[in-house]
């Protein structure tokens, strides 16, 4: 059994439907997007709260500072993620691929940050901060591919 071919004009407004409805999905990815660059900006911050030199007694703990910063993303995070009524195949994908690859860089610029010594006692607290930026690296690549329109 054979479908009739579709007339010109049915073909064009199906291909006009579709292009409406990836618009869409690209539209929802950009919250994927923007979850990566909470989750970069966290990190990065967490890195600082970190490597704030404690000279004398702080009134606030920088370890609850940065419970009260890592909640606040994981917040973020999940708000984001459940506004999204779709994503397309291609940005999960992108999505899940960048998380992956963040931790194995994350863990890349950790050892290699023991090996060298760059994180060894007596060094200075912002060795920490540009290790974090180093390995926040993935997430900000991932965002700015994230939206960029497939060719």
């Amino acid at each position: 059994m054979t479908d009739p071919a579709p007339s010109p004009d049915e073909a064009r407004a199906a291909l006009d439907e579709a292009a409406r409805h990836a618009d869409r999905l690209r539209l929802e990815d950009q919250k994927l997007r923007l979850v990566l660059v909470v989750i970069a900006v966290a990190y990065i911050a967490a890195g600082f709260l970190l490597a704030i030199p404690r000279v004398q007694q702080p009134a606030v703990s920088p370890g609850l500072i940065l419970l009260v910063v890592m909640g606040g993303v994981v917040v973020a995070c999940v708000v984001l993620l459940r506004r999204m009524r779709a994503a397309s195949r291609r940005g999960i994908t992108r999505y899940f691929q960048s998380i992956i690859a963040f931790g194995l860089w994350n863990v890349t610029v950790l050892v290699v940050s023991v090996a060298t010594g760059w994180w060894a006692p007596g060094m200075p607290g912002f060795h920490f901060t540009i290790s974090t930026v180093v390995a926040a690296v993935p997430l900000v690549v991932a965002a700015a591919l994230m939206g960029a329109r497939p060719r």
